[in-house]
């Protein structure tokens, strides 16, 4: 548990991230653990998510786990509204 793009500080808790320029988001910093939550730091695959694949999977996230229509989904998947024709609330952030 270390990480090369942390940087020790009098600031925040102690370390400061290269990457971000802020306070490294754990008390003890955790490279691959940053990698794995947050796509970034020094074990980070090297593929950067772009703002439609972070888009897409907050989309899925709030569908799967906070849309008001997601108790009707059917073994496809679709929820009531999508199969009644309607547009999805979330097809807005596309």
């Amino acid at each position: 548990m270390a990480c090369k793009a942390a940087i020790a500080t009098d600031e925040y808790h102690g370390w400061e991230c290269e990457i971000t320029g802020g306070a490294c988001m754990f008390l003890h910093p955790d490279s691959k653990a940053c990698a794995e939550k947050y796509g970034e730091g020094p074990d980070a695959n090297g593929e950067e998510k772009t703002i439609s694949q972070i888009i897409e999977e907050v989309s899925e996230d709030i569908c799967d786990n906070y849309c008001k229509y997601r108790d009707t989904a059917d073994e496809d998947n679709l929820c009531e509204r999508t199969r009644n024709g309607e547009n999805c609330p979330l097809d807005r952030l596309h």
